[in-house]
Parts: C-alpha cells; sequence; structure tokens
C-alpha cells in the first residue's frame, strides 16, 4: 500500500498540542475550573487528598486507621496503596497533582495508540492518519484517577506484541512493569490478565513454543507487579480478619430483560461514564457501510465482524450481570467481588481499533475527504463528551450558567467558608466528630473535618449497621432511598427523605429550601462521637431535635450557606 505524498505530522508536535488543549483551561482557571464531582471529587479524589493530609500516603501498615473518616477507616480499604498517583499528591498540591496526572494519562494514551497502530496495524499507511487518530484517543472523556486503566491498554498491549515477536525487550519490560503501578487493579487487573492469559494459549497452539516465552514471561511480570502495587488490598481481600466489609451485605434486586435491553444500548452506543462516555455512533455506521456496501476480502469482513461482536458481548456482560448477581447472590459470593462486567473498560480501545482496521479497508477505496470527515467528526463527538475540557473552556468565556450548573473545584469545597467554620468553632479537629445534610461529606473531609459520614468503596459492614441507627426513621420514610442504604450503602450519608425528593447532597444556597421534618438519632450521633451538624438547608424542627443553631455561615464564592447546628448538652 502506498502512503501517497502528504505533509508529516510530528508526534512531538502533537505531544505539545494535547499539553496546551488539556492544560490551558486549568492553567489559566486555576481552582476556579471544573472538575468532575460524582464519583470523584466526592470520592476518588478526596481519598487521597485524605491519605496525603494524614501522612499516609505510603506504607505497608493496612491496618492503620484513618481517623478523619467514619471514627477510623482501614487503610487497606483505600485501593492502589502503591499507585504513582498517590506520588504525585506527595509532590504536589492536591488540585495540581489531579491536572498533571489528567495530562500525564492522555499523553501516554496518545503515545500508546500511536504506536500500536504504527507498529502492529497501519504500518504501511499515511502516518498523519495514525497520528490523528492516537490525538483523537488521548482527548477520551476519562478519571484520570483510575490513571491508565483505558488509556494505558494500547501501549500494555503494544509490549506483549513486541514481546510475542522478539522486539524492543528493554521498553517493553519497563511498560509492564511500571503498568500496574499506575493504574486501578480492582478495574482492569484481573481482566487484562484473563484476556492476555486467553491469546497466549492460541500463542502456544497455533504458533511454535518457543514464540511465546517471552510473552508469558510478561504475564508471570505483570502479575507479580500486580501484586506487589496492590498488596495490601489483595492481602485484605483474601484474609479480612476482623474487617468485615460492607460488600459482604450487598443484596441484588430482580433486574428485568427491558432493563437489560435499555442498559445494552445505552451503554454500546455512549459507552460508560467510569470507562468513557462518548457517542460511538460514527464508528459503527461506518463499520457497518463498509461490512454490508464495500468490497472488501471475506477475511477482512471477519475482523470487523468479530470487533463488533466482541464489543457487543462485553457490553451484554455488563448489562446483564445485575441478573447475574441476583441470581447468584445466595450461592457464588465471588459474584459481588469479582464484578466480571468490568469487561467494559475495554470498549473504548476496541472501538478506536474498529476504527482504524475500517479506515485501513477503505483507504484506497473512497475519497479523502469522506474519511477525513469521518475522522472529524469522531473528533467533534470526543470533544464535546469531554465535559472537564469543553466546560472549562466555556468558563474561560464567563458563561454565568456554565459557572452556576457546572461549580468549580474552589466553589465545591468552599475552604474559606468551612475555615471560618473551624475559627468558630475554636476546637482542634480531631477533638469532635461532625455529619453533614446536604452537602457531600467529602467537602468537609476535604476541609480537614472529622466525619461520621462518607462515600467509600469499601469499609466496615458493623460501622454500616451502627450508622443506619441514625438514619433508619428516614429510610422508612422512602422505600428507595431504603433500598439503595440497605441494599447497597456505598454512600453512608445522614439522608433525608425531603431532600431525597428534592436537591439531595446539592443543595445550593440558591434553593430556597428548608427542611420541615427531619427524624434522625441524636442520641446515636453523640454515641458515636459527634458533635456538629453542618447542613447546607435550615432545619425547622431543630429545638424538637435537641439541637442548637449556632450560626449561618455565608460567602459570595461558595456554593453552600452552611447552618452549624450543635447538638444540645454537648461542651
Amino acid at each position: 500500500m502506498q502512503k501517497g505524498k502528504y505533509i508529516p505530522i510530528k508526534s512531538t508536535y502533537c505531544i505539545l498540542f494535547i499539553i496546551t488543549i488539556i492544560g490551558l483551561p486549568f492553567f489559566l482557571l486555576g481552582t476556579n475550573a471544573y472538575l468532575i464531582i460524582h464519583d470523584n471529587l466526592d470520592s476518588e479524589f478526596v481519598y487521597l487528598h485524605l491519605l496525603k493530609i494524614t501522612g499516609s500516603l505510603s506504607g505497608f501498615d493496612g491496618d492503620q486507621l484513618i481517623y478523619n473518616v467514619m471514627n477510623g477507616l482501614p487503610k487497606k480499604f483505600f485501593h492502589s496503596e502503591f499507585s504513582f498517583i498517590r506520588f504525585l499528591f506527595y509532590l504536589f498540591p492536591s488540585f495540581w497533582a489531579y491536572i498533571i496526572n489528567s495530562i500525564l494519562v492522555r499523553l501516554i494514551g496518545f503515545i500508546g495508540l500511536y504506536l500500536f497502530l504504527k507498529d502492529y496495524l497501519m504500518k504501511q499507511y499515511n502516518k498523519n492518519i495514525v497520528i490523528i487518530l492516537a490525538v483523537i484517543f488521548s482527548m477520551i472523556p476519562l478519571y484520570p484517577l483510575f490513571g491508565l486503566t483505558v488509556t494505558g491498554q494500547p501501549i500494555l498491549i503494544w509490549s506483549f506484541l513486541n514481546l510475542a515477536n522478539h522486539r524492543k525487550y528493554l521498553i517493553s519490560w519497563m511498560v509492564i512493569a511500571l503498568f500496574p503501578f499506575y493504574s486501578h487493579f480492582a478495574l482492569i487487573g484481573p481482566f487484562i490478565l484473563s484476556i492476555l492469559v486467553v491469546f497466549g494459549i492460541y500463542l502456544l497452539i497455533t504458533k511454535n513454543r518457543n514464540t511465546s516465552v517471552q510473552y508469558h514471561i510478561g504475564i508471570g511480570l505483570l502479575t507479580a507487579c500486580f501484586i506487589i502495587a496492590n498488596f495490601i488490598t489483595i492481602k485484605g481481600f483474601l484474609d479480612p480478619g476482623e474487617y468485615v466489609s460492607f460488600r459482604t451485605a450487598w443484596i441484588f434486586e430482580p433486574y428485568s430483560f427491558e432493563n437489560i435491553a435499555r442498559q445494552f444500548i445505552i451503554t454500546f452506543f455512549t459507552g460508560q461514564y467510569h470507562a468513557s462516555l462518548f457517542n460511538t455512533i460514527p464508528i459503527f455506521l461506518y463499520a457497518l457501510l463498509v461490512l454490508f456496501f464495500m468490497k472488501i476480502k471475506p477475511g477482512q469482513k471477519k475482523v470487523i465482524i468479530s470487533l463488533i461482536l466482541a464489543i457487543a458481548l462485553i457490553t451484554a456482560l455488563k448489562a446483564v450481570y445485575p441478573l447475574i448477581c441476583y441470581i447468584l447472590q445466595n450461592t457464588f459470593n465471588i459474584t459481588l467481588s469479582f464484578q466480571i462486567g468490568r469487561f467494559f473498560f475495554f470498549n473504548p480501545f476496541l472501538w478506536f481499533i474498529l476504527l482504524a482496521v475500517t479506515i485501513i479497508y477503505t483507504y484506497n477505496r473512497i475519497p479523502k475527504y469522506v474519511l477525513y470527515s469521518l475522522i472529524t467528526i469522531q473528533f467533534v463527538v470526543i470533544i464535546y463528551s469531554n465535559k472537564e475540557l469543553t466546560i472549562n473552556y466555556e468558563k474561560l468565556f464567563a458563561k454565568e450558567q456554565v459557572k452556576y450548573n457546572y461549580p468549580s473545584f474552589c466553589d465545591f469545597y468552599a475552604s474559606d467558608l468551612f475555615s471560618e467554620i473551624s475559627r468558630h468553632i475554636g476546637l482542634q479537629k480531631k477533638e469532635y466528630r461532625i455529619v453533614s445534610l446536604g452537602i457531600h461529606p467529602a467537602i468537609a473531609q476535604y476541609n480537614g473535618f472529622f466525619t461520621l459520614d462518607s462515600y467509600q468503596n469499601n469499609y466496615l459492614l458493623r460501622y454500616k449497621q451502627e450508622f443506619r441507627e441514625i438514619i433508619e426513621t428516614e429510610l422508612l420514610k422512602n422505600n428507595e432511598l431504603k433500598k439503595y442504604f440497605d441494599n447497597w450503602g456505598g454512600r453512608c450519608y445522614l439522608f433525608s427523605d425531603e431532600l431525597e425528593r428534592s436537591c439531595k447532597q446539592m443543595c445550593l444556597k440558591e434553593c430556597g429550601l428548608s427542611i420541615k421534618q427531619l427524624d434522625i438519632n441524636i442520641m446515636k450521633i453523640k454515641a458515636m462521637g459527634g458533635k456538629y451538624i453542618f447542613s447546607a438547608l435550615p432545619i425547622e424542627n431543630s429545638d424538637e431535635l435537641q439541637i442548637k443553631l449556632c450560626k449561618k455561615f455565608e460567602d459570595d464564592h461558595s456554593l453552600w450557606d452552611i447552618y452549624l447546628y450543635k447538638l444540645n448538652n454537648i461542651e
């Protein structure tokens, strides 16, 4: 295949382009930039920040207690204990560690897909297309604190293909050894190892045995490094001791085939927000066009069909997973821990492989403007889907509605407001515990307060049972809220039926609401060491609850007004 005449795009220019495009709004806006809140600022980000401010980013003691959360949460419940991201949080202020990490995972995504396509899929094709596809891949929406879980897949697969083909050993061993220290084990580890083992068996069957020796050593190295990088977490899972996880009490409900079908369609065409949420319709339609309306070789048709089927099977597995858990929850509890539906983290990479092969098969069969139009459409779709990118560029143009709907990092955590609250209380924060109402507990945690409530992906079952006594009456008012907490419970919050039907945990100061009747167990809060309630709304039955309004705290730059309530008879 002829490369044709073209002006080559240098990959170094693209690296500078990615750094500029991704980093520019953050460097200009600073902490006035928007960052994803759901499963990010309300949890993953603050976990690392808590470890940072407590001096617990490193260390081998999984039983060390982080007292800022839930009266002492064992460190083993904070995943990826030897992650490179923790090193970034150690070196830089938390916000800038997040931004630097976001740029790094995208740069590695660009380099990885570029190498994978250049060396194995598109060797003889226009290098510009390879680079452009790699740039687009680097821009996909993602959760940066999951590290290389998604964007690191191309460079990892490239490394294993190198070993199977006896080339570039040194860099390949380095990539394989480092990948576990910069990815989320629970989201990618067991699944990437499964796929690599299956492909390794295929090599043994179809190739000379000596061809795959290095490849299988690579699997051993990857496994060993995953164990080292997550030793505390894995040890805690295999031998929990007295620390029984709340996950053991998860309850799965019946899941209809209608829900399965809906989930399949949504995930197939838009992705999944943890893995990457972008519209895949342009790629899918182009693949169908090539498959049914263009004359390509039978072997090429098989490749396209195989990729579509692989994506569909992974999507179907995710869609049907809740039903599997419901059926097997009383017999095979491994379905609760080993969430096989997480194979969907491979879908973004598979979609880009599908896009690449359809381009390969049609490169000399269609006008180049059609080809570049397809690539441009997918680029626009992905940029539009990347909210951390598009919202912050909109913020640069000071659109007030955007500012309101997508609050900034500093507006969300409201450090000045909570510093004022701390000064008013006048005690060392470790001397008392608080609970939050109408706002995420992560906000108080970020500002150094010790909270009884929290959003955790793993914590003690006995603590969930104890905390439930505080909110039992509110749960009885709302069956959906009761199921939400009892069947899952990752958000161990001070729930209110009234708030659940209105603003939930994002009760902004402009909402103009109040809580008419809050029914919580104040004595249980006292028994657990609680002294204060940080409420985003006034509580009208505070006298009945025997809590006293100390002061309303306001700040023009904060999303919240905070009503500080003190439990009576607490000195």
